[in-house]
């Protein structure tokens, strides 16, 4: 393996949140230090998440594009407003906590869901996001647990057409899952 390879190595230091590429078990087996800096990008992604809502939700890129194309349909371009949702973070970690601070000056409802307890927002379970929230946003580590946590089943429960949003790592989700969902109008 790498590891192996580099005879010398004292520290993997990892730039981002992410350490799915690192067998941390095994550096740390040889005496090798494993760091990254999840807080690092935490504002960047939260914004982002923002930028993407807004976007889904204001039809921002699909009416650019019709009008670039002189197409004009003003009643299918009506936007959608972020006042009245229910947002449901699931990952409350630095990006997380980022994302519900940047919709902190909206009118909107958050609900949380994390491993560790948070004293942000109350903590919900997973049931209670799928039932309530009209906003998923994502922002958890890539693991065996979260592997396609997003999935036909998980989408099957919710209540409402929810727009989810991943700023986690892609295979979170189950690509097959979403674009199933989004043919039959199950999210946005």
């Amino acid at each position: 393996t790498t590891i192996d390879a580099a005879k010398s190595l004292k520290v993997i230091a990892r730039v981002g949140s992410g350490l799915e590429n690192v067998d941390v078990a095994y550096a740390n087996s040889k005496g090798i230090a494993v760091v990254n800096s999840p807080e690092g990008n935490a504002n960047a992604v939260g914004e982002h998440a923002l930028s993407m809502l807004l976007n889904v939700l204001n039809k921002i890129s699909i009416s650019n594009q019709a009008i670039k194309n002189n197409i004009w349909n003003r009643e299918y371009f009506r936007e959608e407003e972020l006042d009245g949702k229910t947002i449901g973070i699931i990952g409350f970690g630095h990006t997380g906590a980022a994302f519900a601070k940047k919709l902190a000056g909206f009118d909107v409802e958050i609900l949380v869901n994390d491993i560790l307890p948070n004293k942000y927002k109350t903590q919900v379970d997973i049931q209670q996001i799928q039932s309530e929230c009209d906003v998923i946003s994502l922002h958890v580590p890539y693991n065996k647990s979260t592997h396609h946590f997003i999935n036909d089943s998980f989408i099957n429960n919710c209540h409402k057409q929810p727009i989810i949003i991943n700023t986690s790592r892609g295979a979170v989700v189950d690509t097959l899952s979403i674009i199933h969902a989004i043919e039959t109008k199950k999210i946005k």
